[in-house]
């Protein structure tokens, strides 16, 4: 999508274009599908991720598999190479804990293998080299404490935000940065957040820079929530509903064209609403 030109892409059918038959029972797990999106700068080429499961072949363990379509070639590939072990036996702990920095992907996965689990890690997928690496989550986090995880950018670092009760009971949401990308030790707690008077929040979205935050709540709508929790009319309703699935990246306006060869799926849009980084 490019808001300047306001024009966005409708990718053709993965399966159709690498010549298979679509799985007959992957329409039972399209809720554990895993998108993403980013910038290769190396290649100047927009490229979007596809993980999917490998349950609907077998039900126990079974690889990942993992396309990747590139804007530059128009074209769907399948990547075999280098896939994550763990990935066979793990799971997403959250859809919409997918964030782009540093030039690559990053998600949230819970690892459980044959019963025994390994501590929740973070995966990463670069763009450019299309390979698959990780790297550890603060060492506060619990997975038997934490919960709804959410990865962000700040600035330009990786970010994570969580939920855990604190010694009284109360939903406390903790915003931790990575100040120095890959360096675990660099992990750095920056701010919590009572949620006593906001008890329908869910997760964070994104941080904008101003330290504002813009928030989902129950019922899929989204929220600007101000730097002062505690001044009146701190949270700003942003008029969207449903959201349910998806991540969120400062936009930089660009008149990146669509190429001739793409014109067939390329389509108009009439409204987009976005939040400034501001």
């Amino acid at each position: 999508m490019n808001l300047s030109i306001r024009k966005f892409i409708v990718l053709p059918e993965i399966y159709a274009s690498l010549g298979t038959l679509f799985p007959e029972h992957l329409s039972l797990y399209r809720g554990h599908i895993m998108f993403g999106f980013g910038f290769d700068s190396g290649n100047k080429d927009f490229k979007v991720v596809v993980l999917v499961p490998g349950w609907y072949k077998n039900p126990l363990i079974a690889p990942v598999e993992v396309y990747v379509y590139s804007l530059a070639s128009g074209q769907w590939r399948s990547i075999k190479d280098g896939v994550p072990s763990i990935f066979s036996c793990s799971h997403l702990s959250s859809k919409r804990s997918l964030t782009f920095v540093n030039g690559a992907l990053h998600w949230v996965f819970c690892g459980k293998c044959n019963n025994q689990r390994r501590p929740s890690f973070i995966s990463t997928f670069d763009l450019a080299e299309e390979t698959f690496g990780e790297t550890m989550l603060p060492n506060c986090w619990d997975d038997e404490s934490c919960f709804h995880p959410s990865l962000l950018v700040r600035g330009s670092c990786l970010a994570l935000a969580y939920r855990k009760k604190d010694s009284e009971g109360s939903d406390v949401m903790y915003i931790w940065v990575m100040k120095e990308y890959g360096a675990v030790d660099s992990w750095n707690l920056v701010r919590c957040v009572n949620l006593r008077h906001y008890p329908r929040i869910q997760r964070i979205i994104a941080l904008r820079s101003s330290e504002e935050m813009v928030v989902k709540v129950i019922g899929g709508m989204l929220f600007l929530l101000d730097n002062d929790l505690e001044k009146p009319k701190a949270a700003k309703d942003l008029e969207l509903r449903q959201y349910e699935v998806g991540f969120a990246a400062d936009h930089v306006e660009s008149l990146f064209l669509i190429k001739q060869k793409y014109k067939s799926y390329v389509k108009d849009f009439v409204d987009v609403r976005f939040v400034s980084p501001k």
